[in-house]
């Protein structure tokens, strides 16, 4: 999220840190996952907020298997690759609130429920950034071309 090492390392131990202190707080509503991802979200934009920067990019990345930056890349993983880069491209003009809905949905693979309970939202909320998200991503020419003329992926 930070695109710094040494932040997102802080982060992370932020994040942890808290876990710990307000595990009595965890009450099962959602996985562990989401819970511990809403309280990197929470800090993160206390971050954000701290250093009067706009939010970057808040996607996991859906290629797990990330090869050295000196080996070449098979043509699967160099295909992936691609399409993941123009993926953020296409994400990255959406509003925030729709863009993190679709990376917790499609990267994440977390439940709408369980969005929800992160982004401290309502679950029709949810739905409803998810749809005008997946709405103006069909309407963009780029996203048809890379996803296909049915504009569905298997992301």
């Amino acid at each position: 999220m930070c695109r710094d090492e040494v932040s997102a390392r802080d982060l992370v131990q932020e994040t942890w840190l808290e876990a710990w202190k307000c595990l009595q707080r965890f009450d099962g509503r959602c996985q562990f996952s989401t819970w511990l991802h809403g309280i990197l979200r929470h800090r993160y934009l206390k971050l954000v907020r701290r250093t009067a920067r706009k939010p970057l990019v808040l996607m996991p990345s859906p290629v797990d298997d990330e090869p050295d930056p000196g080996q070449a890349l098979p043509g699967a993983a160099l295909e992936r690759r691609e399409m993941h880069t123009a993926l953020r491209e296409l994400l990255a003009v959406l509003p925030d609130e729709q863009r993190q809905v679709l990376e917790l949905r499609f990267w994440a693979n977390a439940a709408l429920a369980d969005i929800a309970t992160a982004l401290d939202c309502p679950e029709g909320t949810v739905k409803s950034r998810l749809h005008h998200g997946l709405k103006k991503l069909r309407n963009n020419p780029d996203c048809l071309n890379l996803l296909g003329s049915d504009g569905e992926s298997g992301a």
